[in-house]
């Protein structure tokens, strides 16, 4: 008799679950809403969860599990990294061939001043300093 029981309560839990989604499946969606309605918002994560009454680090955690899936979904993979490239400087004035030498300041600070120096930094550097020109 417990087999009929049993398989009864398997028939009954599989029709429940048919017409009505899964708790886990109700949870998600609510969660999605609630980021979906915090990204409209224009709110911080935090103002928005006070006005809802929900918690910050849940709606964090949803949002970028969403994220992640949303990605994946899509056929991208979330990037570990983002590649950046690094581009030379710019030099407004022609760098200085002269040989280094040492400024002594009045305060008694000494700076090192090597070979390839910008004659514009350096000039800036000494007005920061407060040092008068000759």
């Amino acid at each position: 008799m417990s087999n009929i029981t049993s398989e009864a309560n398997k028939r009954a839990t599989e029709e429940a679950l048919a017409v009505s989604p899964r708790p886990s499946a109700i949870k998600r969606a609510q969660w999605r809403k609630h980021v979906n309605d915090w990204k409209a918002s224009g709110l911080s994560q935090l103002e928005f969860c006070k006005s809802r009454g929900l918690k910050s680090p849940q709606l964090s955690y949803y949002h970028h599990a969403f994220s992640r899936a949303d990605a994946e979904h899509a056929g991208e993979s979330a990037p570990a990294f983002t590649p950046v490239r690094v581009a030379p400087k710019a030099v407004d004035t022609p760098v200085n061939t002269h040989p280094p030498f040492r400024l002594h300041l009045p305060s008694g600070c000494v700076l090192d001043i090597p070979a390839h120096y910008d004659d514009s930094t350096l000039r800036q550097l000494v007005t920061l300093l407060g040092v008068s020109t000759c």
